[in-house]
């Protein structure tokens, strides 16, 4: 019994032996071709010789050096993205790495330089945070977040990269269910990005049914009622994904999103303004720091003057001005309340109130100079408050001085000044 057990020990350090040999033997062959690269045309099998290793050998204690040298010949082909993404790995698959630091000057030199490889200002944020990345001394979640970080950059020429890595993990840790939702979910976003939509929609579906308590399933749902609405026409299927997302997760980070969305679809598609209007006021309630808050406010307001229900409609214009949620939104909401009181309501004294405001909320803007005076001729010549028309043109000598609004406004005060002597 003895010898059995030891000859079966011998075997299995013989077999580990021999397994590390071949991965340092194949190593070997490569870092030979490497350095004796002289041609052009030796690159692009070099490569694939190189994606092999990493595909045979993951984990191996070579694999920093071989990333590091894949990066290295995709820069000899000018292909930056492709560059970039072998350095990326290395630092999140292999952060104790001696060459970390290298690789992340050169990411820095790609970004800043190359003139092949533009991100968006938040892609480049993300990378800047690289290095920020802790150290993950478990493979496979390290692997996980390497996947989660390029997904994150959100950089299109990587989307074909990214479903070979994707390929590579199930090929890795098939064993490892509890990841593959998010696995599945990100290949379905980048098939929706892609506008390959069945597949997009497959993928998503697959999310919510084989997952049911991930923690992606309300963003699915959300991304498949888009799907329907915008890519199948089916407008009832969208609603009821939306309704699912609020009734069933209504703490969730995307229930917002889909009061919303649920909100529009009572708009331009069911064409149900009362409906649309309920569901736009249970939106800004229940979620007054949604990124769609002053979308709906602006919306309730539209239908509130379409139905000639005025003080309603500057109501919520008011309530956008008051959250200044939205620079944009605010400008227009103002400029809105000073239609609405000017021609609607015919009511001069909020009418250049709120002309003063748009001037105080945005002193830069062109239009201010012009409310301004307005407002000051409407003190002086339809509210009949001397006293605020003065202080009205006294601000704007003060604040724009060469202007030709500024010059009139002197000589109304000349004129006004002589008639109280």
């Amino acid at each position: 019994m003895k010898t059995i057990f030891i000859l079966a020990l011998a075997l299995f350090f013989t077999s580990n032996i021999y397994a590390q040999n071949k991965v340092d033997l194949h190593y070997n062959i490569l870092d030979e071709a490497f350095k004796e690269l002289k041609q052009n045309s030796q690159i692009d099998y070099l490569i694939d010789e190189f994606e092999n290793f990493v595909f045979i050998y993951p984990n191996s204690k070579q694999e920093d050096e071989i990333l590091y040298r894949l990066s290295h010949l995709y820069s000899l082909k000018n292909q930056p993205s492709q560059q970039i993404i072998p350095l990326i790995k290395l630092n999140i698959l292999h952060g104790n790495s001696p060459l970390r630091k290298r690789s992340i000057e050169i990411i820095d030199s790609l970004v800043t330089f190359s003139v092949d490889f533009t991100l968006s200002e938040q892609s480049e944020k993300t990378l800047q945070q690289l290095s920020n990345i802790p150290v993950q001394e478990n493979y496979r979640l390290a692997y996980l977040d390497y996947l989660s970080f390029i997904y994150s950059l959100d950089y299109r020429k990587m989307d074909e990269l990214f479903f070979g890595e994707i390929s590579l993990y199930k090929k890795l840790f098939a064993s490892f269910e509890e990841d593959m939702d998010a696995i599945i979910f990100w290949q379905a976003n980048i098939y929706k990005v892609g506008k390959k939509h069945p597949a997009a929609i497959f993928n998503f579906d697959k999310v919510c049914k084989l997952y049911k308590k991930s923690r992606f399933v309300p963003q699915a749902l959300l991304e498949l009622a888009i799907l329907n609405r915008d890519y199948l026409n089916n407008i009832n299927q969208t609603r009821d994904y939306l309704l699912e997302i609020i009734n069933q997760y209504p703490d969730a980070a995307k229930t917002g999103d889909a009061q919303y969305e649920l909100a529009k679809l009572y708009d331009h598609n069911y064409k149900d303004t009362d409906e649309a209007l309920k569901n736009y006021e249970l939106h800004v309630s229940a979620f007054p720091n949604n990124p769609n808050y002053s979308s709906s406010l602006m919306r309730i307001a539209a239908i509130y003057e379409m139905k000639e229900n005025y003080i309603e409609s500057i109501n919520s214009y008011k309530r956008i001005v008051e959250k200044n949620h939205n620079e944009e939104a605010t400008f227009k909401a103002l400029k809105i309340i000073i239609r609405l009181y000017e021609k609607k309501l015919n009511d001069n004294k909020l009418t250049a109130k709120t002309m003063i405001l748009f001037a105080q909320t945005f002193p830069q803007n062109e239009e201010s100079l012009g409310f301004l005076f307005s407002a000051g001729k409407l003190y002086l010549e339809k509210i009949e408050d001397k006293i605020k028309a003065k202080e009205v043109f006294e601000i704007i000598i003060a604040q724009f001085p060469e202007s030709t609004e500024a010059k009139e406004a002197a000589d109304i005060l000349k004129k006004l000044s002589e008639a109280d002597k």
